[in-house]
């Protein structure tokens, strides 16, 4: 079954797609990667520096360790199972498939 769906999607709703999705997570990756490295290069011994990484690695981690522990697994097999199909901008403005 290899079914391909093609989405009209707006402008807007690609904004809209890009700030919930991407800047929120560059903002979150940053916002570790600051803390992080604040939280390092403050520790004043080898093992705070070492469970300091610990605790960040544990901070960037825990989304992935909720997912497997309360996503049904057709949920998950779903997930595995999706395909996506890039469509090229320039390709959609000159009316090129």
């Amino acid at each position: 079954k290899n079914l391909v769906h093609q989405v009209e999607v707006s402008r807007v709703q690609h904004v809209i797609t890009f700030v919930c999705a991407v800047a929120t997570e560059i903002v979150t990756w940053s916002g570790i990667f600051v803390s992080g490295v604040l939280f390092i290069l403050t520790s004043q011994t080898v093992d705070l520096v070492i469970r300091s990484t610990v605790a960040i690695l544990f901070v960037q981690n825990i989304d992935e360790v909720i997912f497997d522990a309360c996503c049904p697994d057709r949920i998950k097999d779903n997930l595995r199972n999706t395909k996506y199909r890039k469509v090229r901008v320039l390709s959609r403005a000159c009316g090129v498939h």
